[in-house]
């Protein structure tokens, strides 16, 4: 059986609204190997989030910023409406979301036992050119455990003075990624336009290629048959056109629903309409 039964997101985002509007702004749709969440505005903040696992958003509704720091320089990723992106591990991220009622889909991975994340202030959030305060803390629930961190750091010396002091980790846990530049959002829209007859004829086409992470394999799926992946990792499908069906599920996907299928499972995708496409989402490996 599918482990998220499928999940028609806008009604379940209309039921939980509340969730979406500060300070909570986000709730979880799914957690166990992956994390499937969705996240609202307006929220704004100046804290830099590390993690050892990759990131895939999708701005469903609204626009949202992304300030990185990217080989050593401060870059503002721009994700509008419609708008995907995949995000590697080790890479300083600072979700803006300031549009009211913008709704954005986040996935990660679950947290190997052994893994900790950051949570990382710099001096000026405008150029992101010193570390003012950092804490590396073990993450099983962002919504938890991210809240006592930020209360740490605005109860510190730092945040009155805006000057470092003891709180810069000299020897982390793990290296911040200094070599990686990240390909920009891509408009799901346009991609589809542009291969909607491959799709027609059953394509199934990679959406990141060429892309330096590898933890998160994303694809589009057309008109037919698709044989699901049966290897470690979960896998998360949304209907973003048409209709599908899985056989684990057996129940017909609209557009948009959402499921997620077990690791280690052989499962088939199949069309039930001409228009299908169907965004997979796999899990295959960690990086670390």
């Amino acid at each position: 059986a599918c482990r998220l039964p499928p999940t028609h997101w806008p009604s379940w985002a209309a039921e939980h609204h509340h969730c979406f509007a500060p300070p909570i702004c986000n709730k979880l749709l799914h957690k166990s190997q992956l994390s499937v969440m969705f996240v609202g505005g307006p929220n704004t903040r100046e804290d830099f989030h590390l993690e050892q696992g990759s990131e895939f958003f999708y701005q469903l509704r609204g626009n949202m910023t992304l300030p990185t720091v990217q080989r050593g320089r401060r870059q503002v990723v721009s994700i509008p409406e419609d708008h995907i992106y995949l995000l590697p591990p080790r890479i300083p991220h600072s979700p803006q979301r300031p549009d009211v009622d913008s709704l954005g889909l986040v996935v990660e991975r679950q947290r190997r036992p052994d893994e900790l994340d950051c949570l990382r202030f710099y001096s000026n959030f405008e150029s992101c050119d010193a570390v003012l305060w950092e804490r590396y803390f073990r993450c099983d629930d962002l919504g938890r455990d991210l809240v006592p961190v930020v209360e740490e750091f605005l109860a510190s010396e730092e945040c009155t003075t805006r000057e470092p002091g003891e709180n810069v980790v000299l020897n982390p846990p793990f290296q911040q990624s200094l070599d990686i530049e990240v390909p920009s959002p891509l408009h799901l829209p346009t991609l589809i336009a542009a291969h909607r007859e491959e799709l027609r004829r059953g394509a199934t086409m990679s959406v990141f290629d060429r892309h330096p992470e590898t933890e998160f394999s994303v694809s589009l799926h057309g008109n037919g048959d698709f044989i699901g992946h049966d290897g470690p990792g979960e896998t998360m499908v949304m209907q973003v056109d048409g209709s599908s069906e899985i056989s684990e599920c057996g129940t017909v996907l609209g557009i948009g629903h959402v499921v997620v299928v077990p690791e280690h499972t052989t499962w088939k995708l199949r069309s039930t309409s001409l228009s299908s496409v169907s965004l997979i989402l796999t899990q295959m490996s960690q990086s670390g």
